[in-house]
């Protein structure tokens, strides 16, 4: 999610090279909801973590500053995905 690390595009030039690699996603009410169960489970609450933890599929890469809670909502749906700390 862009927004969780976009605050002045003038600084950022290496996240905006990154962003041609991103896959941008719709949230609609089911991913939502799916967002809030893989929460419950897990006993997060960034509904964005969640989010980008829904949209992973195996082999992804998913950049991260907050390794140890995209880790856990990954582990607990068993997508074997590289976490990369940014």
């Amino acid at each position: 999610m862009v927004g969780q690390a976009w605050r002045d595009g003038a600084r950022q030039a290496r996240l905006a090279r990154a962003l041609p690699m991103v896959d941008v996603l719709s949230v609609d009410l089911g991913s939502a909801q799916s967002a809030g169960e893989v929460l419950r489970e897990t006993g997060g609450s960034d509904v964005v973590d969640a989010l980008v933890a829904l949209a992973t599929r195996p082999g992804d890469q998913v950049l991260t500053s907050d390794p140890g809670d995209i880790g856990a909502l990954l582990g607990a749906r068993r997508i074997p995905a590289t976490v990369v700390l940014v």
